[in-house]
């Protein structure tokens, strides 16, 4: 019994190990930057993301200012349980700026990433055996400004 399951579990293994079918590899990317068109693309939604964020807080504040307001002529001031949400509003409010405006600087510097980056085609000349010619090669130009 030993020998026949035994026997069972090498053929198993040597029809599926000598059956396999050989893949390509995927490429994988050499560099972790990303292209012109990726990088508009990160800005274009950071900026939208950051001028909701500023929205948002907009009108946070104003609802915060308004239930201010209101907790001033109430008299309740903030404190038990009958109010106390302005501070709430207001709070938000800070957060929203704060993040939209990160989200404003962030879109600005991946704008300007993307712009400082061009892809190309250019004509090298190249050696080769018994002759000398020339070969169009992709090009990759980056702009450094100090």
């Amino acid at each position: 019994m030993k020998t026949t399951i035994l026997f069972l579990l090498l053929a198993l293994l040597a029809t599926t190990s000598f059956s396999q079918v050989y893949t390509s590899p995927t490429p994988v990317r050499e560099s972790t930057s990303l292209s012109k068109e990726e990088y508009l693309k990160k800005s274009r939604d950071q900026r939208t993301a950051g001028v909701i964020l500023l929205v948002g807080g907009v009108g946070l504040l104003g609802g915060g200012f308004v239930s201010f307001i209101g907790e001033a002529l109430d008299g309740t001031g903030g404190g038990g349980s009958n109010g106390g949400h302005s501070g709430l509003f207001i709070g938000g409010s800070v957060v929203s700026f704060v993040l939209g405006g990160v989200c404003l600087v962030s879109a600005k510097r991946n704008k300007k990433n993307a712009m400082s980056l061009t892809a190309g085609r250019a004509q090298f000349p190249q050696l080769t055996s018994k002759n000398f010619h020339t070969q169009s090669v992709p090009t990759l130009g980056f702009k450094v400004s100090f």
